[in-house]
């Protein structure tokens, strides 16, 4: 028999409290982890290290997934965009797929100095570049049509598809000979060695150009000659000699 006294109804009435937070916490609970709490916000990550990325998307309750882009206004390391992106209602542990910046897309030119334009192109493919404009020029150390110099210094860092000019060599400068007449032949011979250019002397008599200086050359004064090559001068030894009979 159930006692009514005023104690066991006091009794009752709390048990009857518990009872009722219990199943309203029973109920409550589930309700709110199926509309709010299973759900997160994507954090704001553009702009942020990857590091502290990791950190920001471990306390929003989702995982992340870095990718990497070149990118010319995202420093390198810092992550240039999101999916989903930042605010966005999502179920926890969803996977964020982060894009983080290489850094601005760079090659190095190659070395092409001594090489033709055949041999160049494949060399400036595999660094995404290409050949842009091909002129002459003479120089002095390096052969005919190969490549004397390029429109960027070895080692420079460019944009992807930046066109690198070619200088294709056309060998040395020929010289221009000037009238050697009357000059000492010993100098003469100095700076047709300093021109790179190979020198014979010969001895010649005559009677109006001192001994020791040049009666005369060849090839003649303003002959265009490429270095290497031969110059004759012909060195006086003064007038001949004859022997006067008694």
């Amino acid at each position: 028999e159930i006692s009514n006294d005023e104690v066991h109804r006091r009794r009752r009435r709390i048990v009857g409290i518990l009872v009722a937070i219990l199943l309203l916490t029973v109920t409550a609970v589930p309700t709110w982890w199926y509309l709010e709490g299973r759900y997160t916000s994507i954090p704001e990550l553009v702009g942020v290290s990857e590091t502290d990325a990791l950190r920001l998307a471990k306390e929003s309750g989702v995982s992340i997934k870095f990718d990497r882009e070149y990118s010319e206004e995202t420093p390198l390391g810092q992550v240039i965009s999101t999916d989903p992106l930042a605010g966005s209602r999502v179920l926890r542990r969803t996977q964020v797929n982060a894009i983080v910046s290489k850094g601005p897309e760079r090659y190095a030119v190659p070395d092409l100095i001594g090489k033709t334009t055949e041999e160049a192109q494949p060399l400036l493919a595999e660094q995404n570049l290409v050949v842009g404009e091909i002129s002459e020029d003479f120089d002095e150390d390096v052969e005919a049509g190969k490549i004397a110099s390029t429109g960027y210094p070895v080692g420079e860092l460019v944009k992807r598809d930046t066109p690198v000019d070619l200088v294709i060599s056309k060998g040395p400068e020929p010289r221009t000979l000037a009238d050697f007449t009357g000059r000492s032949a010993d100098e003469v011979v100095a700076e047709l060695e300093s021109l790179k250019l190979e020198v014979e002397v010969r001895e010649q008599n005559s009677t109006t150009i001192p001994e020791g200086h040049v009666v005369s050359q060849d090839p003649p004064a303003d002959s265009q000659v490429a270095r290497g090559s031969k110059v004759i001068i012909f060195k006086s030894i003064g007038p001949r000699q004859v022997e006067v009979p008694s």
